[in-house]
This record gives C-alpha cells, structure tokens and sequence, in this order.
C-alpha cells in the first residue's frame, strides 16, 4: 500500500510552467525582431515616392500655369533645361538599372541621387520660371515652356516606369525576405519544441508516474479511510473523539447506539453533560480535563450510569491530540465494556477466597515442597496440627526437619517410587511436631516434573492418623485375642465333638438294640425313634462342626486322583431317593456328557461331600409334589453341575448372607428337618480348596438354583 510519505512534490509542475513560459517569450520576441527587420528593409523614401511624384507633378503643372499667366517667378537666372536634363539623366540611368535587375545598384547608389535632385530641380524649376516671367514673350519663351511642357511629360513618365518597376523588384525582395523569415521563424520553433521535448520529456515521464502515484495514494488513502471507518464503526468497542471542551466529534457506532441516539450526527457536538446522567457525566469530564491537561488515562475501571439507570463498567483508556507544536486540541478515547468480565471476576474472586478457605481450612493437611526439599506453602490446618505459624515454616524450613529418623528412611524410599509412578498413595508418616510430639499421618504425594524429567515440586495430602493408629493397635490387640480365642475355640471343638462322638455312638447303639427288644411297646418304640433320630442329628451336627474346623484352621487337605464325575453325582442322589420319595419330592439327573466324557482329576471325597450338602439343603428346603434337578454339562474347559429346586427361594436381601457361615436364613426346612447354617459355608469352602465356585439364583416361590463350577486339578 503507498504511504502518504510517497506523495510527489509540485515543484516540477512550476519549472515546467517557468520553461514552457520561457520558451513562449522568446519565440515572441524573435517575431517581433523579425517583424522590425521587415521594416528596416523599405526605404521609406521609396514607400512615399508616389507621394513625391505628385508632388513633382503639381510643381511642374504650377510652372507651366504660372508661365501660361505671366505670373513672374521669385529666382531669376535659373537653367531650365540643365535642371531638368540632369533629373532625366539619373532617372535613365536609374531605370536602366532596375532592367539590368541590379536592385542593390539602385538603392545604393541612383535612389540617393534621384532624390537628392528632387527638390532642389522643383525649386530651381520654380525660380527658372519665376525668371523667364519677367521676360517678354516671344518664340523664345513660347520653345522654352513647350521644351518645359515636353519635360514635364517626360519626366513623369520616366518616373512612374521606374516607380513601377522598382516597386515589383521592392515586392519581391520583400516577399523573399518574409518568407525566407517565416521559413527560420519555423524552423526555430521546430528547433525549440525539439529541444523542449527532448529536456522536458523525462520530466513528463517522471510527472506522469508521479501523477499515477499521486492517484494511486488518493484511492489507496479513500479505502483506507473507508476501511477505517467500517472497523471503528464495526468493532464492538467505544470510540470517540472530543474537543477541548469536551464536545464529541467523532463517535463510532457503538458509542452512538450505547447513548441511546439513532445516529452519529445526533452526538456530534454535545458533551456528556448532555447524553448521561449527571454523576456519570462528572466523572467523564473529570477524567477529559485531566487527559486534556497532558496526563493520559491508560485502562482505567470506571463506571457508567446509562439514561435508563443501568450500571455498566468499562475499561477506558484516553491520550490527548495534539497538533505538529504539540499543543493539545482535543482527545480520543476508547471505552471497553467489561460489565461481563466484572461480574465474572467478582465471583471468581469470591470463588478463589472460598477455595483459599477450603485448602487453608480443609480437614485434611496441605503442603507443597520444592525441588530442593523447602517446604513453599502449608495449609492451615496441618499448621494448626504441628503447631507451627505460616512464616515459621514457608520458604524456611525443610521437609526433613519435620520427619522422624525412620520417616527420613521412609521419604527416600518414597522419592524413588515417585520417579518411577509419579505418586504414592497412603504412606503412613511419623511427623515431629513444633513441641517436639510425634503425629501420625498418611501421606499422598503427587509430582510435578520439568521439561527434563526432573522433580520440580511435590504436592502432598496429609491426613491425621493419630486416631485411626490408636484404633488400629486397639484392633490388633482384639485380634490377637480372637486369635487366642479361636485356638482355644479350635481345640475346645475338636475336644468337644470328639468327647461327643464317642457318647452319641454308644447311644445310637443301644437305640438300635433297645428296638431290637421282642417285648417293647409300641411307646417305647416310638421313643427309641425319637432317641435315634436325635442322635443322628446331632452325629451330623457333629461332623459337620469337625469338617468347618479343619477346613478354618487348613487342615483338610485335597487329595486329587482320577474320577468320573457322572458316577459320582448318580451315587448321590441314589442315596437320597428314599428321602425324596418320603417327601414326595421328584429326584433326576439329566445331562449329555457322556461316561467317558465325565472323567476329571479331583478329589471325590471332598466333591461328594459338597453334592451331598447341596442336594440335602435342595430336599430340605422343598415341599411336597416338586423336583429336585441336578444338570451337568460342559462349559469350555471345566464341567458346570446345577442343582435346582422348585422350593421358597431366598430372599434378596439374604443373598449375600448364603456362604457365610452360622448364618440361618428365614426359610424353613419343609420336613422338620434342623439345619446348622454351616452347610453352604462349608461348600464354598472346600470348592475353593479343589479350585472351583460356586454361586446363586433364586426367585421367592419359585426356588433356588446353586451352579457348581469344577475343573479337572490335572489342568
């Protein structure tokens, strides 16, 4: 884009006026030089010789007259005709010179006589006559008037021949010389616009390309200015411009629109006094005076009542104009609405001071520590807690001086995970307190690294443990006395049930000879069933608290051979058809594995213990005229045994209590069966001795279902 610096001077367009106007002068003078030249070339001697013929002629007439008359002349004495031969001889001679064509000759030489004689013969002629009047008359004066009159004829006649033909030749010469002159005269003037043109035309060139600039600047300046004004009036920014008595003359749209008026014209002129309210209005002309006394107001919050009472903020900048001495004319200013922004800043003000509330009073410690080990910032709570002040710890004191001899072990440990994971989570930490006290805390340090990969801070969550450690070792203590007491309930069982077993035997054997008995009522045999039956329970009851015993203190071991799990689920529910068809409760195996295809490495003990104690819970729990289905299949590489019943079902709340063990549920046996709430408990237990699950599903009033998950040890 060209500049306004760029702008071609006019001082070539004046030396070009001055040598166009020099040129025009000479070219005038040298007509009029050639002009006075034409002049000088006529004698003018020659331009009045018809005026000098008359003359002649009137004389020479008035002599003949006044002879005729008798008038007496005033010279006596005079020769006629000597005078008027020599008159004649120059006028020949004269004549013969303009036939010769020797024009020079004649203005040189003959003219000069010849007029020269002119006078002088007319007087003499005059005289002459004059004489001869006082003579008397006689063929004497009768020869000379008519010799007078003859001469006279003559005379004028030569005369008007050589007038003529010197005035042809005159004609001539003087034609030649005009056109001679006008020839040069055009010739100099080809010669003085060639030599203009040639000078002056680089001077054209140049003020041509330089006219071309100057248009150029012109419509480069016209789009700029249009330009210019499309952004001021585009930008979504207040800008004006003021006089010095702080009348507006200029104002973009936004600050037109924002006043309230319909248009830029509608401003021009008036100052604040006249387009706000009055307190606005002071403020604004207070700010003018004081840009207009030379102290410029750069990004300056102040406030704005709009004609209808709204309040708006604004970021104003204002510098005074200037003319090129310096002195001050007015101002611009540019006001930026930052009510938005204000609004935001002060909740993000009051969002910073609540978060510099919570971080200061959080109830958990806060601390950053540099590179170097210097702690930078602490909170106020884990102040409160070492019982430090802020500048008795920021920028002086170092982590290590707040840290015990093993947590100074510990923190090494810890910067070396935290190059390697970038944060450690719930270290527990010994920290010295101001007074000298030990305080548990657990620690979580984040860091912060630089561009090169080293530690630039860390950044630290301290939790007070003072009271979770003393619940701890309170814990600690409790569980080792309910390690204590459940080795003593361990052997206390283990004695129990074996110092039970033996009675329950001996009591079962007697039961079973007592019925024997061939004279027994029928009371007592009911009552030796009832004894038998009670013994049988709790034999079971028994065993079942020896089985959970050894399995609790990892004495049951699995002893894996190789087994067919379809035998082993058929002798199973062989052994409870007589119960399920006294419960009137249908017992089935259905699956499509076949024989061969059942084998698998475990321990069928154990498997056949937990068979035994699901389908056993399946019948106790169901009622009369449902089934029992126990299903095995093939799931990938293990085998999937369900055992499902049509019974109560559990409740959902209950579920997660199923494998916990001494846990009843709300369900009761159909059959005034007993259960010990050990049964799943020990299940669970001893399939994840042989590596399988177990899990369930269950529907209130429509049954549970228990899925077994075995995999072969061998794999």
């Amino acid at each position: 884009m060209i500049g306004i610096s760029k702008i071609p001077s006019t001082k070539p367009f004046r030396l070009f006026a001055f040598g166009f106007g020099v040129i025009l002068a000479l070219i005038i003078v040298i007509q009029i030089a050639l002009q006075h030249s034409y002049d000088q070339t006529v004698d003018p001697a020659l331009i009045n010789k018809s005026g000098r013929q008359r003359m002649i002629s009137q004389r020479v007439t008035k002599l003949t007259l006044y002879l005729q008359q008798g008038i007496k002349p005033d010279v006596a004495d005079f020769s006629v005709t000597d005078s008027l031969l020599k008159y004649t001889s120059v006028l020949e001679d004269v004549h013969a010179a303009l036939l010769q064509q020797n024009l020079k000759e004649v203005k040189s030489k003959k003219i000069d006589s010849l007029l020269r004689l002119a006078d002088p013969f007319v007087f003499t002629l005059a005289n002459g006559s004059r004489a001869l009047i006082g003579q008397s008359k006689g063929p004497a004066m009768d020869s000379i008037i008519s010799e007078i009159a003859d001469a006279e004829v003559h005379l004028l006649a030569l005369m008007e021949q050589v007038t003529k033909q010197f005035e042809r030749k005159s004609v001539e010469e003087l034609n030649l010389v005009r056109r001679t002159d006008q020839v040069f005269s055009i010739a100099l003037g080809v010669a003085i616009i060639f030599l203009f043109v040639i000078l002056f035309f680089p001077v054209l060139r140049r003020l041509e390309k330089q006219n071309k600039v100057l248009r150029e600047v012109r419509d480069s300046l016209s789009r700029q200015k249009i330009l210019m004004r499309t952004i001021i009036d585009n930008i979504p920014i207040n800008i004006y411009a003021k006089d010095k008595n702080s009348r507006k003359t200029l104002a973009n749209k936004q600050e037109w629109t924002y006043t309230g008026a319909k248009s830029e014209a509608e401003v021009l002129g008036r100052n604040d006094f006249d387009l706000f309210p009055g307190a606005s209005a002071e403020v604004s002309v207070a700010e003018d005076q004081e840009v207009l006394n030379g102290n410029p107001i750069i990004e300056r919050e102040t406030f704005n009542f709009k004609t209808d009472g709204t309040e708006r903020w604004f970021l104003v900048s204002k510098v005074p104009l200037r003319e090129e001495g310096g002195t001050i004319t007015g101002l611009v200013g540019v006001s930026i609405d930052i009510t938005e922004r204000k609004r935001i800043s002060t909740k993000l003000e009051s969002a910073l001071k609540e978060a510099h509330d919570l971080y200061d009073n959080a109830p958990c410690g806060y601390h950053t520590v540099d590179g170097d080990g210097i702690i930078t910032r602490m909170n106020a709570t884990e102040l409160r807690w070492l019982g430090y002040k802020s500048e008795e710890v920021v920028n002086k004191l170092h982590v290590k001086d707040l840290l015990t001899p093993r947590g100074l072990i510990l923190r090494e440990r810890i910067m070396e995970r935290i190059k390697q994971e970038r944060h450690v989570d719930n270290i527990e930490v010994e920290f010295i307190r101001k007074d000298g006290s030990i305080m548990d805390v657990i620690l979580n340090t984040a860091a912060v690294f630089d561009e090169d990969g080293k530690v630039n801070r860390n950044r630290s969550t301290v939790y007070d443990n003072t009271e979770s450690k003393r619940l701890q070792n309170e814990i600690l203590s409790a569980n080792e006395k309910l390690t204590q007491l459940n080795v003593e309930k361990n052997s206390f069982m283990a004695m129990a049930t074996h110092d039970l077993k033996n009675p329950l035997n001996s009591i079962s054997g007697l039961t079973t000879l007592l019925k024997m008995e061939p004279g027994l009522s029928q009371d007592g045999q009911d009552l030796a069933d009832m004894i038998e039956k009670s013994s049988t329970r709790m034999r079971d009851l028994i065993t079942r608290l020896l089985d959970y015993n050894r399995i609790d203190q990892g004495k049951t071991e699995a002893n894996p051979k190789e087994m067919n799990l379809l035998e082993l689920l058929s002798r199973r529910i062989d052994s409870f058809r007589e119960q399920s068809k006294q419960k009137n409760i249908k017992l089935q195996l259905s699956t499509k594995v076949s024989k061969e295809g059942a084998q698998l490495v475990s321990d069928p003990e154990l498997l056949d213990q937990v068979f035994d104690n699901l389908i056993s819970n399946a019948l106790k729990f169901s009622k009369s005229g449902t089934a029992v289905d126990v299903r095995l299949r093939h799931s990938g590489n293990h085998f999937v045994v369900e055992v499902a019943d049509q019974g109560q079902g559990i409740r959902a709340e209950e579920m997660p209590k199923l494998f916990l063990p001494f846990t009843k549920l709300s369900n009761k046996p159909t059959g005034n069966e007993t259960s010990s709430g050990l049964g799943m408990s020990i299940v669970k237990q001893l399939l994840e001795l042989l590596g399988g699950s177990i899990s369930a599903e269950s529907e209130v009033g429509k049954g549970t279902t228990f899925r077994v998950a075995i995999k072969s040890m061998a794999d």
